[in-house]
C-alpha cells in the first residue's frame, strides 16, 4: 500500500507524509496470511524504501515505513521500479 498526505499532515494510524507498506490493522494479520503471500508484503514493506532515510511507522497489523515529499521526488524512479517488482510478484503468486 501506498498512503500520501499533505506535507505536516498526519494521516491513518501512523502514516504521514509518503508512507510505504502492506497490512490493513488487524492483529494477526500477517500470521493469517498465505506464507508465499506474506513474504512478498513483508519484503515489499522492508525493502520499498530502502537506503532513505525513513522513519517507522508500523503499528498493530501494519508494517510502514515514511519519507518526506522532497525525498520521494528525489527518488521516484527508484519507487516506481520497486512499486513494479512487487506487483509483478504478487501476479505471479499461485491463485
Amino acid at each position: 500500500m501506498v498512503w500520501i498526505y499533505p506535507p505536516g499532515r498526519r494521516g491513518w494510524m501512523k502514516t504521514h507524509d509518503f508512507s510505504f507498506g502492506a497490512g490493513i490493522g488487524n492483529e494477526g494479520f500477517f500470521e493469517n496470511l498465505r506464507t508465499d503471500l506474506r513474504e512478498v508484503l513483508e519484503t515489499w514493506a522492508s525493502s520499498a524504501l530502502a537506503g532513505m532515510n525513513v522513519s517507522d511507522v508500523s503499528s498493530v497489523g501494519v508494517i510502514a515505513r515514511s519519507v518526506t515529499h522532497a525525498q520521494a521526488a528525489e527518488n521516484i524512479d527508484l519507487l516506481c521500479e520497486r512499486l513494479a517488482n512487487v506487483l509483478r510478484s504478487l501476479s505471479e503468486l499461485e491463485r
